[in-house]
């Protein structure tokens, strides 16, 4: 009887299932790797989308609050030149002055201070208004010494508000307005002289 040794084609297919088995291990890690690969680029073009759309917004978001700043101290010029208007059109409403003071106290108004009203009564005037601090409420006080309209200028008070949620300085100022006074008398005037002629013809007559 023959005998055939099959333990060779065994083992050349034990082999084989083995470098099939390796073969197939490696494509499989290849393909998880790229997976890995693939989506952690995914995920960091992602976050690199993100942080540029972020800066984009905080770039934007600070052109905004530079812009709202702009327009904030625009209505803040807008309002302070309304104001100066305001109180020169009370000024020619009262008829106090000519065109001359009113445009002397709109100009004695700093930039930091704002008059939020004008009483007079009587030649004494009352100013009342707010600042940013004690020393743009010293400098409008100051010029207002200067002007040649305002006599024994004196400020009442100076205290601590809120307006708008900003703490600012409210004041009041007394002056006695010159062209509001009242005129002086006009001296009377002096009695006719007598001609020179008279006394001398009343001579001749009484001869």
């Amino acid at each position: 009887m023959i005998k055939i040794n099959l333990l060779p084609a065994k083992a050349v297919k034990r082999d084989s299932r083995n470098r099939e088995f390796v073969i197939i291990s490696v494509v499989a890690l290849v393909a998880v790797a790229a997976v890995i690969i693939f989506l952690s680029t995914a995920q960091a073009a992602k976050l690199q989308a993100r942080e540029d759309q972020i800066t984009k917004l905080k770039a934007e978001i600070e052109e905004l609050q530079r812009k709202v700043k702009e327009v904030d101290a625009f209505k803040a010029k807008q309002e302070k030149l309304r104001q100066k208007i305001g109180i020169i059109e009370q000024l020619r409403k009262q008829k106090t002055g000519p065109v001359r003071i009113l445009d002397d106290l709109s100009m004695k108004v700093p930039e930091e201070v704002w008059v939020t009203r004008y009483a007079e009564e009587g030649g004494q005037v009352r100013i009342t208004g707010n600042g940013i601090d004690d020393e743009s409420i010293s400098q409008f006080l100051q010029k207002l010494e200067t002007s040649p309209y305002f006599q024994g200028v004196e400020l009442l008070f100076i205290r601590p508000i809120e307006i708008n949620k900003k703490r600012v300085r409210n004041f009041e100022i007394t002056a006695h307005s010159v062209l509001s006074a009242p005129p002086a008398p006009k001296p009377a005037p002096p009695p006719p002289k007598k001609a020179a002629g008279g006394s001398a013809k009343g001579g001749g007559d009484e001869g």
